[in-house]
């Protein structure tokens, strides 16, 4: 009787492993990225607490069929939208408000993940305060694209471990972060203008002395260090046990094709091959191949559809090392803007070119223009809805920077 009842146990345990493995692996899948950029700045004024605006975009985000928001933790101008007390920080509003908590709790209610994006090394506070950590153009002037950049260069060593406790900081105030995404690691934007600080000078001299700054050596030179803030902000962002997100704008050559990681990296400072080689090699490539800011450079030869073809060159690129998300835009450049259906366009393309995962920028242009549709058109697999009045849309939450 015992040996039948021991078979009988073990027959029925069997059977309940055959039942619910199917179940448990379908839960440990990872389900494809479905992103939403989103920046805080433009929400001021709504006349609503922080609490009650979270739940509002939260929810439409969700109903939109996003499962990721990317928050924008820090503006470098304007401050953090956390509560933070790290050196050189300043608190906007929002921070003060905790803005990232509620958004947080309510994401979370909705089974959604929270990533927190910022320019990296760009902060107002830092390049106030210490001059020499500033990024210096070959003439000796300040690199700044805008009056908005405030570039610290990662090859000083004091830089990138402020920049690590910076990060720490985030990290440990908020513990139900899902990650970091390390938006727009550059020395600089095309071409050989930065850095030329005086610490850079000094170390390259040092280590190539009699070289030109400039040409093969200096460019591999510039390149490295970056790519060992990259390597130690991924080690930190690991060891916290958080994703790893890094967010890079791919350059368009005049015919459409993308520039190879060589030559993308002289152009810019980012090293595709060093990044994704050997140890602490980022969990996600964010990859910006937005069609109209390259319309707007070269023409109308580009247009939604060409977002496929770099979807499938970054591909390419990356080979397997990272999981690949593409990016896509709303913004303006230009003359250029993305007219009605063309953002689901755009992503229609990337996901037939083998991509499986998506993020946009951003939300407030969704709101305003009334774009939601398109998202959802992608996002979920429910059928095409009609976007809601933007007019009516924006009374309904009030939208001033």
């Amino acid at each position: 009787m015992k040996a039948d009842i021991r078979a009988w146990t073990l027959t029925a345990l069997f059977l309940i492993l055959l039942l619910y493995l199917p179940t448990l692996a379908h839960a440990n899948e990872q389900a494809p990225i479905r992103a939403v950029r989103f920046d805080a700045g433009y929400y001021y004024g709504t006349g609503r607490s922080v609490d009650d605006l979270a739940r509002l975009l939260v929810d439409r985000w969700s109903e939109a069929g996003a499962n990721t928001v990317y928050y924008m933790s820090y503006s470098p101008v304007y401050g953090a939208r956390y509560r933070t007390t790290y050196l050189h920080n300043r608190m906007e509003d929002f921070g003060r408000q905790d803005l990232l908590g509620a958004v947080l709790r309510h994401a979370k209610d909705r089974g959604m993940k929270v990533i927190a994006w910022f320019f990296d090394h760009q902060h107002k506070g830092a390049w106030d305060a210490h001059p020499q950590w500033r990024v210096k153009t070959k003439d000796g002037s300040y690199y700044r694209v805008s009056e908005d950049d405030y570039f610290l260069s990662v090859h000083h060593p004091e830089v990138r471990e402020y920049w690590q406790g910076f990060v720490a900081d985030l990290l440990e105030r908020y513990p139900d972060l899902d990650g970091v995404d390390i938006t727009e690691p550059i020395i600089n934007w095309w071409g050989n203008q930065a850095d030329f600080s005086d610490y850079c000078r000094e170390e390259f001299t040092r280590q190539y002395p009699g070289e030109p700054l400039e040409g093969a050596l200096w460019n591999q030179f510039r390149s490295e260090g970056l790519t060992i803030h990259i390597k130690e902000l991924t080690d930190l962002i690991h060891s916290y046990g958080k994703q790893v997100h890094v967010t890079s704008g791919f350059t368009s050559r005049p015919d459409g094709t993308l520039y190879p990681p060589l030559g993308q990296k002289d152009l810019t400072g980012f090293d595709l091959e060093a990044i994704l080689s050997g140890e602490d090699v980022p969990d996600y490539l964010n990859a910006e191949v937005i069609w109209q800011q390259w319309a707007d450079e070269y023409g109308d030869a580009f247009d939604p559809s060409w977002t496929g073809q770099a979807a499938s060159e970054v591909l390419d690129q990356v080979r397997g090392r990272a999981e690949v998300i593409v990016h896509v835009e709303l913004s303006l450049f230009g003359e250029v803007a993305p007219q009605r259906g063309q953002l689901a366009t755009s992503m229609d393309h990337a996901l037939r070119s083998g991509a499986e995962h998506l993020d946009f920028y951003d939300t407030y242009q969704a709101d305003t223009w009334g774009r939601w549709g398109e998202v959802r058109k992608i996002y979920t697999t429910a059928a095409h809805v009609t976007d809601l009045d933007p007019t009516a849309l924006s009374t309904d939450i009030g939208f001033q920077r």
